[in-house]
């Protein structure tokens, strides 16, 4: 009797065993309908039905919409109204795009390669990194249009209107400029190698540091013109008229100087930095509305724009050093490369603001108003943004080093490959919170919330996690090495390596929907920044 008792418990534990075995397995190598979810969503390309059936309804009007990232290409938008649009990583490729204004259009990354812009209006459009291969721009409107960096080469620009307009470092290379009008166009860096400029009107032009060579300038007028730094071998200057003319660190020994007037040209004022940005001379900033301003690449060092109005405003490139931005209102504003070191931005609105590649190096941003804010590759080092609601922000790659978040709530913050070494994050919420590959080294992590964080190969190294919450936390992957932890750390068994532990913590994870990994779900629209 006790025999059969004893080899049925046995078989008991044999069929426990094996169910248990094949339920561990079934949850390690079940599929994550969540993850599959989201990179369902993520594969999907953006619509643009509804925006093909109003065009076919007859309507033109698109002003102020966001359509980035939209399939527009081979289409015939002519005389259809951008005024003001978000055009971002846009196709327009192929377009028929005459008269059509795009006047203060966001085009950054936008395709419009191939398509016909004659007579346009790109006047204050963003163009940055757009790409214009084959493009027929002649007799367009591109008066103080943002260029920066564009590759131009090639390109025929009979009769466009670069006038204000900003080409500093675009690839001008061999383009058609001769009967364009180029009139206080800032050329700094620019590439202008082998165009034809002669008999052309350049009075005060700006060509620091750009490469001439081998450009032809008989019979040009570049008086008062600022040729620092510019290569102009070869460079033919036949008739032309240099007087005033800067040309401190030019080279200028092989250019061809018949007749050149030389007048007063200065080789001995050198470059500051003040010159590599535009004059505010005859800017009225005094107004408190300034909602829609065009301050791209001014300096502005030391400003009180306080309580100010700058919905919408272009300040990308610009310089904000110690300027007083506190309770400015920023919504919708291009800072992007923008220098705010030690600026003052307590309390500003910053919702749908760009801040790409900012320098915000120990700006006070505490209170800081910030959705659909973008702070990719952004410098916020030594930052104050303590006690600040951060909930959902996007700070893809952000360097935070030394920065002070204590008491900030980043729950559900993307702070995917984000440098936090040395950050004060006492008693900050990153509940569900995507920190992948970030940085946590030597960070203050004390009585942090780290509930369901999704920390993938992060690195923990002497960070100080003594009284966090990081149950049901992913660590896979992740550095914890000569961290400070205490009793009353809490963690569970994801932060262990046996076999048992990994099957109860997936387990855990299944249970609860919102557990990690993210896979970057959270901010899935730029899910091509992570490839």
């Amino acid at each position: 009797m006790m025999t059969r008792k004893f080899l049925s418990g046995q078989i008991f534990i044999v069929y426990f065993v094996v169910i248990l075995f094949a339920f561990s397995i079934w949850i390690i190598l079940s599929p994550n309908d969540h993850q599959n979810l989201v990179q369902k969503n993520l594969d999907e390309p953006k619509s643009n039905q509804w925006i093909l059936d109003k065009i076919e309804k007859g309507e033109i009007n698109f002003s102020g919409l966001d359509l980035s990232g939209l399939d527009l290409s081979g289409l015939d938008l002519s005389n259809a109204k951008f005024f003001g649009t978000i055009l971002q990583k846009t196709d327009l490729s192929n377009s028929k795009l005459v008269h059509t204004d795009f006047s203060g259009a966001n085009l950054r990354s936008a395709n419009m390669e191939g398509s016909d812009l004659t007579n346009a209006n790109l006047k204050n459009a963003y163009v940055y990194k757009t790409i214009l291969k084959d493009a027929n721009l002649e007799k367009a409107d591109l008066s103080k249009a943002n260029f920066c960096g564009a590759t131009l080469d090639n390109q025929r620009f009979a009769e466009s209107d670069f006038s204000y307009a900003d080409l500093s470092y675009t690839n001008l290379f061999a383009a058609d400029l001769k009967n364009a009008k180029l009139s206080n166009a800032n050329l700094i860096g620019a590439t202008l190698h082998s165009t034809d400029l002669s008999g052309k009107d350049l009075t005060g032009i700006k060509l620091i540091q750009a490469n001439l060579f081998s450009v032809n300038f008989t019979n040009s007028n570049l008086k008062n013109a600022d040729l620092r730094g510019a290569d102009l071998t070869n460079t033919d200057l036949t008739n032309a008229n240099l007087e005033g003319a800067l040309l401190y660190g030019a080279k200028i020994d092989d250019a061809i100087l018949t007749n050149t007037n030389l007048d007063d040209v200065d080789f001995e004022t050198q470059l500051t930095e003040r010159d590599f940005y535009h004059a505010t001379t005859k800017l009225d900033l005094t107004k408190n509305d300034l909602s829609g301003i065009k301050l791209h690449g001014e300096y502005l060092e030391g400003i009180n724009l306080s309580g100010k109005n700058l919905s919408g405003a272009d300040l990308s490139g610009t310089v904000l050093r110690n300027a007083n931005l506190s309770n400015t209102i920023l919504f919708g504003a291009n800072l992007e490369k923008a220098d705010l070191t030690n600026a003052d931005l307590r309390n500003a609105e910053l919702s749908g603001t760009s801040l790409r590649y900012a320098n915000l190096e120990n700006a006070d941003l505490r209170q800081i108003k910030i959705n659909n804010t973008y702070f990719k590759n952004a410098n916020l080092s030594f930052a104050q943004l303590d006690n600040t609601d951060l909930h959902n922000a996007d700070f893809f790659n952000v360097n935070f080093t030394s920065a002070n978040l204590e008491n900030s709530d980043l729950s559900r913050a993307f702070l995917h490959g984000a440098i936090l070494k040395n950050a004060n994050l006492t008693n900050a919420n990153l509940l569900q919170a995507e920190l992948a590959y970030a940085d946590l080294s030597n960070s203050n992590l004390s009585n942090a919330n780290l509930k369901q964080t999704d920390l993938i190969s992060a690195d923990f190294s002497n960070a100080n996690i003594s009284g966090a919450n990081m149950l049901l936390s992913y660590s896979k992957n992740a550095e914890f090495n000569n961290v400070i932890i205490t009793d009353d750390t809490k963690i569970d068994s994801c932060f262990e390596k046996g076999f048992l532990h990994k099957v109860m913590c997936q387990g855990m994870r299944n249970l609860n929907s919102d557990s990690p990994p993210f896979y970057g779900e959270m901010r899935g629209y730029h899910r091509d920044d992570l490839a």
